[in-house]
């Protein structure tokens, strides 16, 4: 599980996540990696063996469609757009923010700190850069894993209109609320182990940038 002081799963999100993040943050879905093939050379007695037909993509492989386009997220994001989140884990609440610093055509670079409950820093901000592909795939989850339906966020700037993103793993589920008018980063995120909600991470401010 993505430590407190971690960036919120998508973007550098939230894995933002998705994450996580949390969470785990949201990464392409794994390949299989089959290895270097073993050849086994043919006996005087056995017959060349052919090789065997490519195996079709994996179930694991699959991926469910992520809530934005990178277009879009593109189009939604200008120099200045800031996710101010409270995220609660045990008896702890810290700020996670995330400001977009600059942005171009091909991505953006985004800014990242936390602060404590009094507003002091916690450890150094971070930055790193991000294209919008990369962005969205913050939101890729293995379609096995998830399942998609409409719901509302309540928030403050809300309520939203949301898609909900409840994503099993580590056994168990990390569930993202992705506002409709907002690509990006989610509005709302929990994580919940043994039937217990373990950590909230909610959208407290959005600033539009630009």
């Amino acid at each position: 599980m993505r430590s407190l002081h971690a960036p919120l799963l998508s973007l550098p999100l939230v894995a933002a996540l998705a994450c996580g993040g949390p969470a785990p943050t949201p990464a392409p879905a794994p390949g299989i990696d089959p290895g270097e093939p073993t050849v086994q050379a043919p006996s005087e007695d056995t017959p060349e063996a052919t090789p065997a037909p490519a195996e079709s993509p994996s179930e694991a492989e699959a991926t469910a469609p992520t809530p934005y386009t990178a277009d879009q997220i593109r189009d939604a994001s200008k120099a200045g757009r800031e996710w101010q989140y409270r995220v609660v884990k045990g008896d702890e609440t810290v700020w996670s923010i995330m400001t977009m610093t600059a942005v171009d055509a091909e991505g953006a670079t985004i800014r990242s700190i936390v602060r404590g409950a009094e507003g002091q820093e916690v450890g150094e901000p971070k930055e790193s850069r991000a294209t919008w592909e990369e962005l969205r795939l913050h939101a890729s989850f293995p379609a096995s894993a998830t399942t998609i339906a409409d719901d509302t966020a309540n928030a403050p700037g809300g309520p939203y209109d949301c898609k909900r993103y409840a994503v099993e793993r580590d056994g168990g589920t990390a569930t993202f609320w992705f506002a409709n008018d907002l690509p990006g980063a989610p509005v709302k995120m929990t994580v919940e182990k043994d039937g217990a909600v373990v950590e909230t991470r909610q959208l407290m401010k959005y600033a539009a940038g630009g």
